[in-house]
C-alpha cells in the first residue's frame, strides 16, 4: 500500500480530557485508554468503517490487537458501547458516530483537492497547447497572423482566470457547508443564545437567587460537558433551555462548582465558601422627595436607603 493511499483519522491533542475517555480512563487506566485508540485503528480499517462482530471469530481477532482474552475484550466493548457511550452497535456491526463524521469531512475535503487537481492540470495543459500553437503560427505567418494570436492569447487567459475563479469558489461553498454544520450541531452556540435572551431566560435565573449571570453561563458550560458524556442530542434551542432546567434543578451549589463538576463523578467536591456571590443591590444616586407606596420598586430602593443611613450613624 503506497504512502498516498495510508489508512488514516485525525486525533485530538485534548482527547483525554473528553468526560467519556475520563471515566473509560478512571475503570481501565491508560491500558484502557490505549486499548481504546487500538479499537479505532480496526475500525479505520473497515469497510464504511464498520467492524462485523456478527462472524463466528470476530472477538477473538479483537482480543489479539487488544491483548486481552476473549471475554474481556468482549466486555471492553460492552463497557464502550453501554456505559461509556462511545461506540454505537446494532447486531452486526459496532462503530464510532465520531470516527464516521471525521472521515466523511476528510473524504468531501480530499475530492475537493482532486477536483481542483483535476481543474488545474486542464488549465495548465491547455496553456501549453496554445503556446505550442502559437510557436508554430509565429514560424509561418506575417504581422497579422501576429496580432490573431496575440488575440486568442488574451482570450485564452480570460478562460484561465475563470477556471481558477470557480475552483476558489467550490472550495469557498465547501468550507462554508462544514462550518454551517458545526454551527447548527454545536451546544456552545445553543449556550449563547440563551444568555443573550435576558429576559425570558436568564432572568427567572438569576431572580431566583441561586445563581447571577457570570455564574449562570458557567453552569450552562458544566451542562453542555454533561450532555456531551450521555450523549444527548438536542435538537432546538427550546429542548436545550428545559433540558438545563430540569437538569439544574438537582444541583446541589452547597457541593458543587461548574468549573470542577465533572459528569463521570459529580458531587465529589465541596464548593468553597467564597463561590456564592449574592446578587447586587443598586440604590440610585438621586432619591426622589414623593411619598412612595409599598410594593413599588421605588419604596423599597427609598427603605433601603434609610436603613443604609441608619447603620451608618451606628458606625
Amino acid at each position: 500500500m503506497s504512502k498516498k493511499e495510508s489508512y488514516w483519522f485525525s486525533h485530538d491533542s485534548n482527547a483525554a480530557s473528553n468526560p467519556k475517555l475520563v471515566a473509560l480512563i478512571s475503570k481501565y487506566g491508560f491500558e484502557g485508554y490505549g486499548r481504546w485508540w487500538r479499537l479505532l485503528e480496526r475500525l479505520r480499517d473497515c469497510d464504511e468503517y464498520k467492524y462485523n462482530i456478527g462472524t463466528a471469530f470476530a472477538y477473538d481477532v479483537l482480543a489479539k490487537d487488544l491483548l486481552m482474552t476473549t471475554e474481556e475484550a468482549i466486555a471492553f466493548v460492552q463497557d464502550c458501547v453501554e456505559y461509556f457511550q462511545l461506540l454505537q452497535c446494532d447486531d452486526e456491526y459496532i462503530w464510532s458516530d465520531s470516527l464516521i463524521a471525521r472521515m466523511d469531512y476528510w473524504e468531501k475535503r480530499r475530492e475537493v483537492l482532486r477536483e481542483r487537481g483535476r481543474k488545474g492540470a486542464a488549465v495548465t495543459n491547455a496553456k501549453k497547447k496554445k503556446q505550442k500553437e502559437e510557436r508554430l503560427s509565429d514560424d509561418a505567418s506575417d504581422a497579422k497572423p501576429q496580432h490573431k494570436t496575440a488575440n486568442e492569447t488574451k482570450q485564452n487567459q480570460t478562460k484561465q482566470n475563470e477556471t481558477t475563479s470557480d475552483i476558489v469558489d467550490d472550495e469557498e461553498d465547501f468550507k462554508g457547508g462544514i462550518e454551517m454544520s458545526r454551527e447548527q450541531n454545536s451546544f456552545d452556540v445553543l449556550r449563547k443564545q440563551a444568555l443573550a435572551d435576558g429576559q425570558r431566560f436568564v432572568y427567572p435565573f438569576v431572580s431566583s437567587g441561586r445563581v447571577n449571570k457570570e455564574q449562570l453561563a458557567k453552569w450552562l458550560t458544566a451542562f453542555n460537558k454533561w450532555l456531551d458524556f450521555t450523549g444527548e442530542a438536542v435538537k432546538t434551542e427550546r429542548d436545550y433551555r428545559r433540558h438545563f432546567a430540569a437538569w439544574f434543578r438537582y444541583r446541589d451549589l452547597s457541593k458543587e462548582t461548574p468549573e470542577t463538576y465533572n459528569p463521570a463523578t459529580p458531587n465529589v467536591q465541596e464548593a468553597p465558601a467564597s463561590s456564592t456571590v449574592p446578587l447586587p443591590v443598586i440604590i440610585p444616586k438621586d432619591m426622589p422627595k414623593t411619598k412612595f407606596k409599598k410594593g413599588e420598586n421605588s419604596y423599597d430602593m427609598h427603605w433601603l436607603k434609610g436603613l443604609k443611613d441608619e447603620i451608618t450613624k451606628m458606625g
